[in-house]
Order: C-alpha cells, then structure tokens, then sequence
C-alpha cells in the first residue's frame, strides 16, 4: 500500500449530493387578498359617508350606520379567512396572529371602560386590518421573525391605545 491518495477517475463527481431530508422552500407569503379586502373596506366606509341622504333616497343614515360598522366586521371575516387558508404562511404563523389578536382584545375589554368593546370593534377593527395589511405589504425586504415581531407589537399598541 502506497501513501499517495487513488487518482480519481474521470467521471466521478467530487460535488457532494445535497441531503436527501432538504425542506422545499417555502413560498412567500399571498399578500394580495388581505390588501384588496383592506381597500375594498375602506371604500365601503368612507363611500357610504360620502352619499348625501338627502339625494339618494335609498340611503339612509340607518343604512350609512350598517355599512360603517358591518363592513368592518365582514372585512374582518373574509380577511380572516384569507390569512387562515391562503396567506401560505406555516400553521404555526397562521394561527399565532388571530390568537394574539383575541388575547389582546379580550384583556382590553376586561381591563379597560365597558364601552371598550364596542369601541374596538366600531373604530379598532378597521384600522387592525390597515396595520396588519400595510405592514406587511411595505416589508417584504426583512425577515419573516422580524416580519412577525413587529406585527404582534403593531397589533398590541394599537389595540391597547
């Protein structure tokens, strides 16, 4: 037996296999949906404010008072909905912002005046989805632990302000 190592033959590859238990990489994140329920919300509230009563017969300050406050709260369903089956975040992700958003909102209206309530769900709701929506549309540069992060800190101030 000789020291000198074996000469490798020519058509042996010395690039390593890649591991065989590699995760397939995650797609990003469907932000789009969450966006467009945000904007179309938005467009329900602040349009049916817009209507003059006066001109329209069929819009009344009753019919402006549902639109206000039940676009939000069906806003809130379908954007729900969007996050829990087509965001194509992992499980944990999915499940971990609308828990947080329960807690938070549940120790505000323990907490807080009896009207909280009420309040969060007229005026907090619309702008929960706005914060949760805009943040993560203006940082797809940052890492999802950051991503989240913030988003969880967002969701508290705003909630508990």
């Amino acid at each position: 037996m000789s020291d000198t190592p074996s000469p490798v033959s020519e058509g042996a590859s010395q690039v390593p296999a890649p591991p065989a238990t590699a995760a397939a990489p995650q797609r990003p994140l469907r932000l789009w949906p969450g966006v467009v329920l945000v904007a179309l919300m938005w467009g329900a509230v602040q349009g049916v404010s817009a209507l003059d009563p006066e001109r329209i017969e069929a819009i009344n300050e009753l019919t402006q008072f549902q639109v206000q406050f039940m676009g939000p709260m069906v806003a809130a369903l379908l954007f729900f909905g969007w996050w829990l089956f087509f965001s194509r975040l992992r499980w944990l992700d999915r499940l971990l912002v609308p828990i947080f958003v329960v807690l938070v909102g549940t120790v505000v209206v323990l907490v807080g005046d009896k009207t909280a309530g009420m309040l969060l769900a007229f005026y907090g709701l619309p702008w929960l989805l706005t914060l949760w929506a805009g943040w993560l549309l203006v940082t797809p540069f940052l890492a999802w632990s950051v991503r989240r992060a913030g988003l969880l800190l967002g969701i508290a101030l705003l909630l508990g302000y």
